[in-house]
């Protein structure tokens, strides 16, 4: 008897669990179906940047498409409330994906496209940046440290200029790192030659090597005069002497944070 019994509420059980089978299959179906919807919200956002960009820039976007796609499900992970203003991240996340490819693109036209406010699209911006540190699960210190060595090495710079890059990127990577690799480590290698006071290699060599544009660079070099609260900024090679006196040498002084 005992031994029915239990064959009985096993049989009992194994039943009961039919229910929730299903269920995880319609759950899983409900899954399917909204990426597919954010995925046509992402790409229609995404042509609305592709109509308003220059002809040089199009050619670009168009291979950044999947990886930049790939890269925002990526970033959504990092929200408690995913599709919470799904329109908005998707937009302010193309912007900051494409600009930190080196797609000449302003902060004017997220404003224009996205029908917010400035204060809305930065609000957004900066959460969008904490969420990409979620998922960065490489080594970026080592990459990039990597990619300036062959700066120096390509351009035959002298180790004094590695030395300081390595100090800029430490104390500056709070602010550059919401933005590509490869931008980054122009950024830093530009800081570098001004930090040394040297006027070979130009800049746009630097750019051209690592095939980021001149216009990324500079964006970034703003923000860190913004960081630091400093005026009289107008270009990097008539501010080399403010860029210099007012952030480099206090921040290659000061060393590794």
């Amino acid at each position: 008897m005992e031994e029915v019994k239990s064959q009985t509420k096993v049989g009992i059980i194994g039943i009961g669990s039919f229910p929730l089978k299903r269920t995880y299959t319609k759950s899983g179906v409900k899954e399917v179906l909204k990426k597919k919807k954010t995925d046509s919200q992402f790409h229609a956002c995404y042509d609305l940047f592709v109509k308003r960009l220059s002809a040089e820039s199009i050619e670009r976007t168009g291979s950044l498409r999947k990886k930049s796609l790939r890269t925002f499900h990526k970033t959504l992970r990092g929200f408690s409330s995913p599709l919470y203003k799904i329109g908005l991240k998707i937009l302010v996340f193309i912007y900051s994906f494409l600009r930190g490819e080196g797609v000449n693109i302003t902060f004017s036209l997220l404003v224009e496209i996205s029908k917010s406010s400035r204060h809305e699209c930065f609000h957004m911006l900066k959460q969008i940046g904490r969420s990409s540190s979620t998922y960065t699960t490489r080594n970026r210190e080592k990459i990039i440290l990597n990619v300036i060595d062959k700066v120096r090495s390509n351009f035959k710079l002298s180790l004094e200029f590695y030395i300081n890059a390595s100090k800029i990127f430490y104390k500056l990577w709070i602010i550059l790192s919401n933005t590509t690799d490869r931008v980054v480590a122009g950024t830093v290698s530009v800081l570098s030659l001004v930090s040394i006071q040297a006027s070979s290699p130009p800049y746009s060599y630097i750019c051209k090597e690592l095939r980021i544009t001149q216009s990324a660079v500079i964006y970034q070099v703003k923000k860190i005069v913004r960081y630091f609260g400093i005026s009289g900024f107008t270009t990097l090679n008539k501010s080399r002497d403010l860029l210099n006196k007012e952030v480099l040498q206090s921040v290659i002084n000061y060393g590794k944070i």
